[in-house]
């Protein structure tokens, strides 16, 4: 139970690091040079101009975009704990709010420490929210935002995948972007989207994909159903018998991401506890397979 409990801790402080990174490449390079992030927190940061605009307020060196993040993710946390458990989602909630602290009390540069080179601060500004972004994902834990909003309309939909879902919303924002200060916004911007992206790929390979075995000696179809029904994952079964009991067992077999395993163990824990559990890591996976993170 310690080790356990020193490993939750050693995760979370790396997520924490992470979100830490992430915000201080917003903050210093990204903000200050009038660019914008993809996804959710870009639709904030948007947002966030409209209201300072609305209400003439001047707020210095303090980002009103991590707060609104935080507020759009509060209804975002509690579709996560329905899909991914509470666990995993407890790691998530943890790391959102320390990145909303982050990107409030970090200063914000009045000056672009790049002046004049957009370029460089999009590069700059995409290679350590990358990194952050990646050390997130790395150490268990989520940014919130499209992560979950992508996995629900997945689930709804098999035809959407996440990177449609980003597509979609990064379309959206640096359209409006592009419309309301200039195409060099947009694509910078963009510049900005593609380098974190890349990065965060090389920092943290999301679709990790697991083999996971379930043995159970009772009737599995029950199991079976609620797998296909709340992961969307398919399963194969064959009849074994155990070597030192020599009782008749059930294996089910399944593949699925790294990111889904939690939600899998609340599965099989609440519909079938005297079943166990065994996973192989980073296996090669071709042919019809639904890769969702």
């Amino acid at each position: 139970m310690k080790e356990q409990m020193n490993k939750m801790l050693m995760e979370q402080m790396g997520a924490l690091a992470g979100a830490l990174i992430y915000s201080i490449g917003v903050n210093i390079f990204i903000v200050p040079s009038g660019l914008y992030s993809g996804g959710v927190m870009g639709s904030c940061q948007l947002l966030r101009n409209l209201f300072l605009y609305c209400s003439g307020m001047e707020l210095g060196q303090m980002d009103l975009a991590g707060i609104i993040y935080y507020a759009f993710n509060i209804p975002v946390f509690l579709l996560g704990i329905k899909i991914l458990g509470k666990k995993y989602m407890a790691s998530t909630i943890i790391t959102v709010t320390a990145m909303s602290v982050f990107l409030s009390v970090i200063p914000i540069w009045q000056k672009p420490l790049m002046q004049n080179d957009l370029f460089v601060s999009s590069v700059l500004g995409g290679a350590l929210a990358g990194v952050g972004i990646g050390m997130v994902l790395h150490y268990n834990s989520t940014m919130g935002g499209m992560d979950i909003i992508s996995l629900f309309l997945m689930k709804k939909n098999r035809n959407i995948s996440m990177g449609k879902v980003y597509l979609g919303v990064n379309i959206l924002v640096y359209g409006i972007c592009m419309i309301l200060y200039s195409p060099r916004i947009g694509v910078y911007s963009l510049v900005y989207a593609v380098v974190s992206s890349f990065v965060m790929d090389k920092v943290y390979t999301q679709k990790i994909n697991k083999i996971v075995f379930i043995v159970s000696k009772k009737n599995t179809t029950q199991l079976k159903n609620a797998i296909l029904e709340s992961l969307g994952r398919g399963t194969t079964c064959w009849q074994s018998t155990g070597a030192y009991t020599g009782e008749e067992e059930t294996v089910l077999m399944t593949v699925l991401s790294k990111n889904e395993i939690p939600q899998l163990k609340k599965i099989v824990h609440e519909t079938e506890q005297g079943a166990f559990l065994v996973s192989t890591e980073n296996v090669l996976v071709d042919g019809n397979y639904m890769a969702k993170w």
